[in-house]
């Protein structure tokens, strides 16, 4: 899942992080520049996803520290979680006995 972009100039574009450093990317494809919507790293053979640390196979143009939820807009569009969907009580289930049929045939 990417994000698109309204203003690429937060991010840093001329040199690289530091490695091993938690980043958020702005990568760009045929349609335009996107967020990557998780952390990633950059490791010395490559950019990796922090918390699967698969490899990115993606044209990076841009990065900022990751500042956590620091507005982007994959947090603003997390809709908040509903006070009943937190709760860890188990919904109950009811059951009924099924009525023999008068024409079986049971030996």
């Amino acid at each position: 899942m990417t994000i698109k972009i309204g203003n690429p100039a937060d991010f840093t574009t001329n040199v690289l992080p530091a490695f091993d450093r938690v980043i958020e990317l702005l990568c760009r494809d045929n349609i335009g520049d996107y967020i990557i919507p998780f952390r990633c790293r950059l490791r010395v053979d490559g950019w990796f996803n922090d918390a699967t640390g698969q490899r990115l196979d993606a044209q990076v143009v841009g990065w900022r520290p990751w500042e956590g939820t620091h507005g982007s807009p994959l947090e603003q569009a997390k809709p908040p979680i509903p006070p009943e969907s937190k709760s860890t009580k188990k919904p109950t289930v009811k059951l009924t006995k099924r009525r023999a049929s008068s024409n079986s045939n049971v030996d």
